[in-house]
């Protein structure tokens, strides 16, 4: 009876000390991979002030035009930022956007992916 508590306390020690060790492997991992995915995935870019040139708004998105557009890394289109209104989500940032073109003030652009290639605008800054 007492080699069997024996052999029960060794292995039940050694599978909690391995469980432990496993537990501290992940969680050490963390900061590293979120170093490695972050800078790719969840980087925000932001434009260079600039006036807004142009608005072309339709049913699901608007497209801003900015007089000097910043490029944005990795979406395929350059020329405008795009602003996802399909929800009404962002309806403020339309809002927003309307009044500071027919004022002519100078925004920045804050992009969070892309869209239909086109940089996703997510805030702007005037």
């Amino acid at each position: 009876m007492n080699i069997c508590r024996y052999v029960h306390a060794l292995v039940g020690n050694t599978v909690r000390i391995k469980v432990k060790m496993t537990i501290r492997r992940i969680f050490s991992s963390f900061p590293l991979l979120a170093t490695i995915v972050g800078n790719d995935v969840l980087a925000l870019t932001n434009s260079a002030p600039a006036k807004i040139s142009q608005l072309t708004i339709g049913s699901n998105f608007v497209r801003v035009q900015l007089k000097s557009m910043t490029e944005m890394e990795g979406c395929s289109q350059q020329q405008y930022y795009i602003l996802d209104i399909a929800d009404n989500k962002n309806s403020a940032m339309l809002s927003a956007s309307l009044v500071i073109r027919s004022m002519g003030s100078t925004v920045i652009i804050q992009s969070d992916g892309c869209l239909n290639g086109y940089s996703l605008i997510s805030h702007i800054y005037y």
